[in-house]
């Protein structure tokens, strides 16, 4: 981040105050992530870049501990996904979203009407597998076993169209030799 800043390269400074951002929240390093985080979302505020901002304050709602402002920030990330046109990160946060109990129904549906949430298959079977569990809870068993079913159908396809294991660590072993 300081060696782009240096060398006048904003928007890569931007970006890296963003990754040292999530590198520091994941090390534990709240006080760094708060700094480089607030830094990234000015600078993507004054370009307008939608997209960037969606990923900071989707960042933000996973290291805020106060579940208030974690909702705020989650509803914002989704205006700016929804602004940048990035359905995918839309349904991302609408997962997360969906673990919120006061956000759970709005949430659920949200992803129902999202396109790559029905063709992306993790965030398919992420999505059935949150709205069986909340089906299992009000008591429709049922229900529950469908969703989970079809998230499981979902995954198995998609590990249906891989080679198989044996198959795959020989290829990368065939890669890696020079």
């Amino acid at each position: 981040e300081l060696l782009f800043r240096k060398l006048k390269l904003s928007y890569e400074s931007d970006k890296a105050a963003y990754y040292r951002a999530s590198a520091a929240s994941q090390l534990g390093k709240q006080r760094e992530a708060s700094a480089a985080l607030e830094r990234a979302r000015v600078a993507f505020m004054a370009e307008k870049n939608f997209g960037f901002c969606g990923a900071v304050y989707l960042l933000k709602s996973q290291i805020t501990r106060d579940a208030r402002l974690r909702r705020e920030h989650l509803r914002k990330a989704i205006d700016f996904f929804a602004k940048a046109q990035l359905p995918l990160w839309q349904a991302v946060c609408d997962l997360y979203a969906s673990f919120d109990a006061s956000l759970t129904d709005l949430a659920l549906e949200r992803l129902s009407h999202n396109t790559a949430a029905q063709e992306v298959p993790h965030l398919f079977a992420g999505w059935n597998t949150r709205a069986g569990d909340l089906a299992a809870t009000r008591g429709d068993r049922d229900r529950a076993v469908r969703l989970w079913e079809q998230a499981a159908d979902r995954l198995d396809q998609v590990r249906a169209q891989l080679p198989p294991f044996g198959l795959r660590t020989r290829y990368g072993l065939s890669l890696e030799s020079p």
